[in-house]
């Protein structure tokens, strides 16, 4: 749809304003420009670009869909709206975009959760703790059958 695109965002009088990257390896060169990052799917699971969006110190305004919901904390890492809710998407993002201590708290927060629950270093000492637990509870199970009397006819 990019031929669609760029004779829409001409007939707006966006045609400069408008950015057509295309597939790119490099996507956070261009989350430095931004003032929002808006998320617009019908469908997501947990999508790693809201974390990199976080990461890079902006607000995030997403649809509320797949795990959207349980990722933001509407109100305090960023702002929700309906799937296909286009006035909502474009009030939400005319409000960051007015209210710039707004957009500020919520990319602060956003980078915050990322820090405390997405970091490497969080992520393998979670990692490492819950393997530490199963092993943990293995050996106790090990130890319970050890020691359990045979059974008798």
């Amino acid at each position: 749809m990019e031929s669609e695109l760029k004779k829409l965002a001409h007939e707006l009088g966006l045609k400069d304003r408008a950015h057509f990257a295309g597939n790119t390896p490099n996507p956070e060169r261009f989350m430095e420009i931004m003032d929002v990052f808006a998320l617009t799917s019908r469908s997501e699971g947990m999508p790693l670009v809201v974390l990199e969006a976080w990461a890079s110190g902006l607000p995030v305004v997403a649809s509320r869909v797949g795990g959207l919901p349980e990722m933001i904390d509407e109100g305090r890492t960023g702002i929700l709206f309906e799937a296909g809710d286009d006035a909502a998407l474009a009030s939400r993002l005319e409000e960051l975009l007015e209210d710039r201590e707004l957009a500020q708290h919520l990319a602060d927060e956003g980078r915050a959760n990322v820090r405390k629950h997405f970091d490497a270093s969080v992520m393998a000492a979670n990692y490492q703790r819950h393997y530490m637990e199963l092993l943990g509870r293995a050996e106790e199970s090990l130890a319970v059958s050890v020691e359990a009397p045979a059974c008798r006819d």
